[in-house]
């Protein structure tokens, strides 16, 4: 029996359901190659779970019902990651803990590649400059540094860390991007060709993902729209109308002072995308769980200061499939009139192509 390659996917972690979900699918497609997959994590929020259970009779007999609200917010968090966690768990192989001042005295020689992606992994807004060398995967050889799909989230590099990202991206020798503007950035600041590649997500077909999904434990009873905003919701107030007019319950998947919101997990999302009427959302993965699932969906730009550059990952989604259509351009109404979809097999071969080319690196 050939010896599976041991590879090392180095990716964002955290209670993000896009997140998790690439990180599954990129996990499925490896293993399907004969990869013995390993998932570090660098989370340290969990260290405070044994802590906050003692905390929280007290805060609540102490504090008083004021305060006590608040604290709740901080609750809510903390079981919302004890439910990503289990879905890590159940899903996600061969985790384990890394401490990032440690990272760079280790050696890594048992493995045969590191893979960085996909996700926002080089968005220096959210890393400081030592978790994207993490990204960047300079704890490790260079003949062993691959990329799938990683997203920058930005426009153009800050002029004070263009060597910085000069000399990170120079040191992968097999680089991609999901979105034009990345591949951009990548030959701007390398003079290298990256390779456009699908999501991870797109890369399992539709039937993969329906043996993972499951219904929330929150009473969800009838037809509903869907809602999933994780910035500001806009045109909260039509939306809420469409649904209205129709006689469909709005379910909102991302509401930061709701429980049951917040306890929706990776396998819940994929169930309410599926069985929703309409989808309304700011999310890149959101829109791909639409499109897999030939929902009837609107797609809106994020409009909080900074955000403006995360929107080429989803134009570029758009452009791929065809289906430029779903781009919210003022009226919720849109939603309601069908779309045709590219037939984008060939990328996904190619896609695929690259990560099989990626492999031979061992």
């Amino acid at each position: 029996m050939k010896e599976k390659t041991k590879v090392l996917l180095v990716t964002l972690q955290g209670d993000n359901i896009g997140n998790r979900l690439q990180n599954y699918a990129l996990q499925k497609v490896l293993q399907k190659r004969n990869c013995d997959v390993w998932n570090p994590y660098y989370d340290d929020n969990y260290e405070i779970d044994d802590i906050f259970k003692k905390c929280k009779l007290i805060c609540k007999i102490f504090l008083g019902k004021l305060k006590f609200e608040r604290f709740k917010v901080n609750y809510i968090r903390f079981r919302r990651k004890e439910a990503f966690k289990a879905f890590d768990g159940k899903y996600i192989s061969n985790q384990f803990k890394i401490n990032f001042d440690e990272t760079f005295e280790k050696r890594w020689d048992q493995y045969d590649l590191a893979i960085t992606g996909s996700d926002q992994v080089w968005h220096n807004w959210y890393n400081s400059e030592y978790e994207l060398r993490y990204f960047y995967l300079e704890f490790i050889d260079k003949d062993k540094r691959g990329s799938y799909a990683p997203s920058f989230g930005f426009d153009d590099f800050p002029q004070q860390d263009l060597e910085f990202h000069r000399e990170g991206l120079s040191g992968i020798k097999y680089l991609s991007s999901r979105e034009n503007k990345g591949i951009e950035l990548i030959k701007t600041i390398t003079g290298k060709d990256a390779k456009l590649v699908l999501d991870p997500t797109i890369l399992l077909e539709r039937n993969e993902w329906e043996i993972i999904e499951k219904k929330p434990k929150n009473n969800i009873n009838g037809k509903y729209v869907l809602v999933y905003f994780l910035g500001n919701m806009d045109a909260k107030e039509d939306i809420s109308n469409f649904a209205k007019k129709r006689g469909l319950a709005l379910v909102n998947a991302f509401d930061p002072e709701s429980l049951n919101s917040q306890l929706i997990t990776p396998d819940n999302f994929i169930w309410l995308v599926h069985n929703a009427e309409y989808v309304f959302t700011d999310s890149f993965h959101a829109s791909v769980f639409s499109i897999i699932y030939n929902k009837r969906f609107l797609v809106f730009r994020r409009k909080e200061n900074g955000m403006e550059g995360m929107f080429d990952r989803i134009q570029t989604l758009m452009d791929i499939f065809g289906t430029e259509s779903r781009i919210y351009n003022g009226k919720v109404e849109a939603i309601i009139e069908s779309y045709q979809v590219n037939d984008i097999e060939e990328l996904r071969q190619e896609s695929l192509r690259y990560i099989d080319n990626m492999l031979k690196m061992k």
